[in-house]
């Protein structure tokens, strides 16, 4: 067995052992651009829509705002600061849609969860 195997981490890096190092570099930059394309601009979008509904701003400015300050923030904090901030997001976002999803059930079934659950 070829010892380079064990040292594959990535599809990219499949993708340079088994063929060439530009399908591997392809593979990345298909990749970066699909995540540019649904990811941040769906974030992007939402957040613009969030922020001139909570504050008032003009979506662009929302938008805009939203993507420097998590470019800044990723830049000064790294990804120690990145993994500390999902770390911190994931049990309220967990909190979060327990609430909506009881808080759904009992509006539907006109305040019991379970009637909601039936309707």
């Amino acid at each position: 067995m070829n010892n380079k195997l064990g040292k594959i981490i990535t599809m990219p890096d499949f993708l340079k052992h088994r063929y060439t190092p530009r399908t591997g570099s392809w593979l990345s930059i298909i990749t970066l651009i699909a995540y540019v394309l649904t990811k941040v601009s769906v974030t992007a979008f939402t957040g613009g829509i969030f922020m001139e509904s909570l504050l008032g701003l003009p979506f662009w400015y929302g938008a805009i705002g939203l993507i420097v300050l998590t470019g800044i923030f990723t830049v000064l904090g790294g990804m120690k600061g990145v993994m500390t901030l999902s770390a911190i997001q994931t049990p309220i976002l967990i909190i979060g849609s327990f609430l909506v999803l009881f808080l759904g059930l009992s509006a539907l079934g006109g305040g019991s969860i379970t009637e909601g659950w039936t309707a």
